[in-house]
């Protein structure tokens, strides 16, 4: 399968891309309403956002990583990710 990608000039850009990709098209609701990470990851792939049939499994082992890595981060740096996570939800 051949699939177009974007290209941009920074990761801010890239993020603030992907963001309004999942926040105003329809096709993601599932995405944003997800009620953890790794419903929202099997949720993009159900919506056709990769090619990777396995995009899902992937996306959820690097999610479970993440938070296995976040017990041994500090309390206020923790409090920023939360904070971070829960204004973009709150802009979905």
């Amino acid at each position: 399968m051949k699939a177009k990608f974007r290209v941009y000039n920074s990761y801010l850009e890239a993020l603030s891309d992907y963001v309004e990709l999942l926040t105003r098209n329809p096709r993601y609701a599932a995405v944003t309403t997800a009620a953890t990470a790794e419903q929202g990851a099997v949720a993009l792939q159900n919506a056709g956002y990769a090619t990777d049939p396995h995009y899902a499994r992937k996306l959820t082992s690097m999610i479970q990583q993440l938070k296995a890595m976040s017990e041994k981060v500090s309390k206020p740096t923790a409090r920023i990710l939360i904070i971070s996570f829960k204004l973009l939800k709150s802009t979905s």
